[in-house]
């Protein structure tokens, strides 16, 4: 539990610290070293993507746009990147279909996001519906099994 704290208060102060040194850039300067800039990201395009099977395109679609925060507001783009590859954070790729805190199944992927995320303060799907967790771990699923 002790590590978890610590964790949580790590990721906090590393959050907030970002947020704030990109809050204070001026527009005659560049970003300080300290700000947010994952340099260019490449949305992964659903039409290639597969659908694990007992799930719809339709899942798949609504996953990628909470992943994207464009629905039911879904942050996980913040800390994994539009590209799903991770950031400086600390995120790992999801892409690769290999997870750390998953078995690699839709229901493991659900598990990781309402279990598993108490780490990312604000970001961890508390407030997302059980349909809306569906969705973003099938798109999760679908990005990890993509053809190279």
């Amino acid at each position: 539990m002790r590590s978890r704290l610590i964790v949580l208060a790590m990721t906090a102060l590393a959050v907030c610290s970002a947020l704030a040194s990109a809050s204070g850039a001026r527009a005659d300067q560049p970003a300080p070293a300290t700000a947010v800039d994952y340099g260019p990201r490449v949305r992964p395009s659903l039409e290639g993507l597969p659908v694990p099977a007992g799930f719809t395109r339709d899942q798949l679609v609504l996953g990628d746009r909470i992943f994207n925060g464009e629905a039911a507001g879904g942050k996980c783009m913040h800390c994994h990147g539009a590209d799903a590859k991770g950031t400086p954070v600390g995120t790992k790729d999801l892409t690769t279909g290999l997870y750390g805190w998953a078995d690699g199944t839709v229901s493991g992927i659900k598990r990781g996001i309402t279990d598993r995320m108490h780490t990312a303060p604000g970001m961890d799907g508390d407030n997302l519906q059980p349909a809306d967790v569906d969705a973003v771990a099938v798109y999760v699923w679908a990005i990890g099994h993509q053809k190279q």
